[in-house]
């Protein structure tokens, strides 16, 4: 069975590496440990020469290529699923090809919702003439299934790794992400202050927002900007530390919460649909409302060398569900119409 796979690649700078990118090029790997034999054309547009030569150039080789497989997967954003998706179920009509679409990322329902006349009828075709569509979160399987019921959950996954943290509390936690107020970085800042000098809280990524400059992070004894990290380097530095901290006002399931639970380490997180759906409460991790400074600072004081093996214990089965090995097992005998 050849598969087309649809979907970004990466491109020169490492450390600008999205989620979706990584998440298609683990799909890949694991692809090549199961033995499936596929062809892929990237749609990542940054590697192209603009976006207009990209969506022409994707155009062309999804007409070109198409004939060549059994099935063709599209593993795309919503603007792929508009500007491309159209293309890719004409194509694989005309060829006579399955098709399967998975949507990155857990805002697809509330696109659909705001979405005018014409893209919600180019959803809802995309949708109902694909063979089997994945989703990332439940909510987005239970809200999508209804215009077609072959729709199934392809949560965010990681591989496996050797890289566990240590059974022993220390204070040390950390915030991976980029440095913007929508990820509740300033909710962080104001809950540092209520913290005694023993914590630590170490910042990585990206400093998206004008109004945060590295200068500010040594104006605390808590707080320290550690700078930007690639991917392969993630699960390495997260198990260094007790506690990821991840105080978003908006997210599907954050592939770096499933980063620390792969290396043992539990997590503080907003009480958010798709997060939710990962993090148990006082099981896995601890979670919190939005904007609640306090409670944050509450919930860091919250763990102690009492509490937090078992915190850990339960981070590292809650992995088993996002296991990227068995998850794309799973798809692919989906694909293959093994079971549903």
């Amino acid at each position: 069975m050849k598969i087309l796979l649809l979907g970004p690649k990466r491109g020169i700078d490492e450390k600008r590496t999205g989620g979706t990118i990584v998440l298609f090029d683990i799909f890949i790997n694991e692809l090549i440990n199961q033995n499936i034999d596929f062809i892929i054309i990237d749609t990542n547009k940054s590697n192209y020469k603009n976006k207009i030569t990209a969506y022409f150039s994707i155009i062309i080789q999804i007409a070109c290529k198409t004939r060549k497989c059994i099935h063709l997967s599209l593993h795309g954003t919503a603007m792929d699923y508009l500007l491309i998706g159209p293309f890719v179920i004409l194509f694989t009509k005309i060829f006579g090809k399955k098709i399967s679409l998975r949507k990155f990322a857990g805002n697809f329902d509330e696109i659909y919702k705001q979405s005018n006349f014409i893209k919600k009828n180019i959803i809802r075709f995309v949708l109902k003439n694909s063979d089997i569509n994945f989703f990332e979160t439940k909510y987005l399987v239970k809200f999508f299934s209804k215009f077609n019921q072959d729709t199934f959950w392809f949560p965010n996954v990681r591989r496996k790794n050797d890289y566990f943290t240590s059974n022993s509390y220390s204070k040390k936690f950390i915030y991976l992400g980029h440095i913007q107020e929508e990820k509740g970085v300033e909710d962080l800042f104001q809950a540092a202050k209520f913290l005694s000098n023993d914590y630590s809280i170490d910042f990585y990524g990206n400093i998206t927002e004008k109004k945060y400059k590295v200068d500010e992070f040594w104006k605390s004894e808590v707080v320290t900007y550690k700078g930007v990290l690639k991917p392969d380097e993630v699960p390495e530095i997260i198990s260094k530390y007790d506690v990821l901290i991840l105080p978003s006002y908006r997210e599907g399931y954050p592939g770096v919460i499933i980063e620390a639970f792969s290396v043992g380490v539990p997590v503080i997180a907003t009480f958010l649909q798709g997060i939710s759906e990962i993090v148990e409460d006082k099981e896995s991790g601890v979670l919190i409302s939005i904007k609640d400074p306090l409670m944050l600072a509450d919930s860091i004081r919250s763990f102690s060398n009492f509490n937090y093996q078992k915190y850990s214990e339960s981070a590292k089965k809650a992995f088993l569900n996002f296991d990227a090995e068995l998850q794309t097992k799973r798809i692919i005998k989906l694909i293959q119409g093994e079971f549903k």
